[in-house]
């Protein structure tokens, strides 16, 4: 896959980013004459006209031609993306120039993490905290907006998200869980399942961090790993989230790099993005 072997636990944490994306093409708008899939890169394909419902996930060498075609793809429709590259060891200067050129924005490192699924049972939540899994379509669209506006997401974005992630709810590749302070969604966390077990969309309402929740929740989605069969989970996170990934034993394997395009000049990229 790669010019240089890769240790086994960065594999995973690639195969994981891959199964994740290609969970939410399913989901795709427009005619296949659009995008053909290759197995060079996978891509979310979500027909939002905001950032960032869709992404590209670069896990071979691509020649200057296919990235091209896939950038064209995505500008044709105006239609903002994040492009991820494969770790930073076998990263390419050259399609790093060539991206820059074609108007992405280098925008920093994504985090690869793995930890173990055996983890000690979570505290006694304090007060009227709760957290319960997401059981069917209305619950998801309560976890999507509880979810994505503590990232300060927009209406629309929530929404094509919310469509995105109920095939995968339906298949059994994703499971999600609501943290609830009595009957006000204050959390939540994902976890998507296939042969990796892999973490995404943590967030707690800032009122609520340092309370022992985000602990909490993390335990949860470990323990639903470990049921499911899985020995480790891996996860991405944003430089500077340390903190909120300071609990139960996440090691940092590599480094990733990503850009943003706008997609047309009105697109606005927002502050946080999704992970």
């Amino acid at each position: 896959m790669y010019k240089e072997p890769l240790p086994a636990s960065t594999q995973d944490i690639v195969r994981g980013c891959q199964e994740f994306f290609a969970s939410k093409a399913k989901n795709k708008p427009f005619s296949h004459s659009y995008f053909q899939a290759k197995p060079e890169y996978t891509v979310c394909l979500t027909g939002a006209k905001v950032p960032f419902a869709n992404a590209v996930w670069r896990h071979q060498s691509l020649n200057e031609k296919e990235t091209h075609h896939v950038i064209d793809l995505f500008e044709k429709q105006e239609m903002p993306f994040l492009w991820w590259d494969p770790p930073t060891s076998v990263h390419s200067h050259s399609l790093n120039s060539l991206l820059i050129q074609r108007g992405l924005q280098f925008s920093g490192y994504l985090k690869g993490v793995i930890t173990s699924t055996h983890q000690k049972s979570a505290s006694a939540l304090p007060g009227n905290l709760t957290i319960r899994k997401v059981e069917n379509s209305q619950d998801l669209k309560t976890f999507c907006l509880c979810i994505f506006s503590l990232f300060d997401l927009p209406s629309e974005l929530i929404d094509q998200l919310y469509q995105v992630m109920s095939q995968p709810l339906k298949d059994n590749q994703e499971v999600h869980y609501l943290a609830y302070d009595g009957q006000t969604p204050v959390g939540g966390i994902t976890v998507s399942m296939n042969q990796m077990a892999s973490i995404w969309n943590f967030m707690t309402h800032p009122n609520y961090q340092t309370q022992g929740l985000e602990t909490a929740l993390m335990l949860t989605a470990l323990a639903t790993a470990k049921q499911k069969g899985y020995a480790q989970a891996m996860a991405m996170f944003m430089p500077g989230e340390e903190l909120l990934w300071n609990v139960c034993g996440w090691q940092e394997i590599c480094q990733f790099p990503f850009y943003m395009h706008s997609g047309s000049i009105s697109a606005k990229v927002p502050d946080q993005l999704i992970f």
